[in-house]
């Protein structure tokens, strides 16, 4: 259960710039074309910026590998997954959504069975059913349900957590293996979320206490904060209640929006932080997932990169711009010296681009004030 507020998002406006009449390539022969078309070919798709698990792959339990156990099973991972795509959990009782879970087996690439952990660990292993989906049919037929699609480029998560158990208080860091550092890995995992976990060395240690994450004094964090380059601070305090349950409570910082707050309950440890991390989801979710709009010429434009000095580094940018969510599809239009320029048609959603490359880690603005120049970061 979560209770609270949610400040506004602001998202900056995408500076860019239509594309001129008459693009045409200039100081490259056709051979390169050719070769480049060959490197597009061969070249694997980039990694996500983010530290991030496959979006499209979800793991769950199942009773038995009967084939019914298996249909019913299928359609509980393709909701995990319909979740991390759509980063709200009232999209997934649209029409829509509930029709693309029904037809699970249609979006099926693989699957693969294998036993768990048992908890305690005295009981029996649980069967596990591991299934990966088709990523691409997937998003397809949530733009073209007009849906919002939250895709690979994910800002990291840096969560400060104050837990007090009842018996010792404590922060979390990288290195934790206690319960709340398990929960936390688990539901962030659950939700798509790249998670950092503070190293919480003597340089953590002398800039933040546990008083100041559990009294949410957003300075101290935000200062030891900077060394992680993390582009989102979640803050938390989690406390088991008299009664048994647990407690949370969260502030999320992001740039371009104030601080937003909630709290969650839970009648276990990991209820709590689920609740906590999905809130936090939920608000990325309103920023970075786009929503397929009309197909018009207002929806294209180019995007100018510099530092592309090779065949290699061309089909890196072009295949990088495909990745994106607001991109629908990116062509390369002009050469000329170390810059190229990339043609884009848009899902009607310009002014998140710019956001999701700004979270990204290949490009780079060029620093000249341009609108729409970017630099390949090598």
């Amino acid at each position: 259960m979560v209770s609270g507020w949610r400040g506004p998002v602001n998202p900056d406006s995408v500076l860019w710039y239509p594309p001129r009449p008459g693009m045409t390539m200039n100081r490259r022969p056709i051979t390169s074309l050719f070769l480049l078309f060959v490197v597009l070919a061969v070249l694997p798709p980039p990694a996500p910026a983010a530290r991030l698990a496959d979006l499209y792959t979800a793991e769950v339990v199942v009773p038995g590998r009967a084939a019914a156990d298996r249909q019913a099973a299928l359609q509980d991972a393709l909701n995990e997954v319909l979740l991390r795509l759509l980063g709200s959990t009232d999209l997934l009782q649209e029409p829509a959504v509930r029709k693309l879970a029904g037809q699970a087996q249609r979006y099926v690439e693989q699957y693969s069975y294998r036993r768990g952990q048992p908890e305690p660990p005295d009981a029996e292993p649980p069967l596990l059913l591991r299934v990966r989906f088709d990523g691409v049919a997937l998003t397809r037929a949530l733009r073209a349900a007009g849906l919002p699609v939250w895709g690979q480029e994910r800002p990291d998560v840096l969560v400060w957590l104050a837990v007090d158990d009842g018996r010792r208080r404590y922060l979390l860091s990288e290195q934790s293996r206690a319960q709340a550092a398990r929960a936390l890995r688990q539901a962030a995992r659950r939700r798509g979320l790249p998670l950092v976990l503070p190293l919480m060395d003597l340089e953590d240690r002398r800039q933040v206490k546990f008083a100041d994450v559990w009294g949410g004094f957003l300075e101290p964090v935000q200062q030891a904060s900077q060394r992680y380059r993390a582009q989102v601070l979640l803050i938390g305090r989690l406390h088991r209640t008299a009664s048994g349950g647990w407690q949370g409570r969260w502030t999320l910082v992001q740039a371009g929006a104030g601080p937003q707050g909630w709290e969650s309950r839970g009648a276990t440890l990991q209820q709590s932080v689920a609740a906590g991390l999905g809130e936090s989801a939920e608000l990325l979710a309103l920023r970075y997932a786009v929503r397929a709009g009309p197909s018009d010429a207002d929806n294209s434009g180019l995007l100018r990169v510099s530092g592309v000095e090779t065949l290699a580094d061309y089909a890196r940018v072009q295949k990088y711009l495909e990745s994106l969510s607001p991109v629908e599809a990116a062509q390369l239009r002009r050469v000329e010296g170390d810059s190229a320029e990339f043609g884009l048609r848009l899902n009607g959603a310009r002014r998140s681009l710019q956001q999701v490359i700004a979270i990204g880690r290949v490009l780079v603005p060029a620093g000249d004030g341009q609108p729409g120049h970017y630099r390949l970061r090598k």
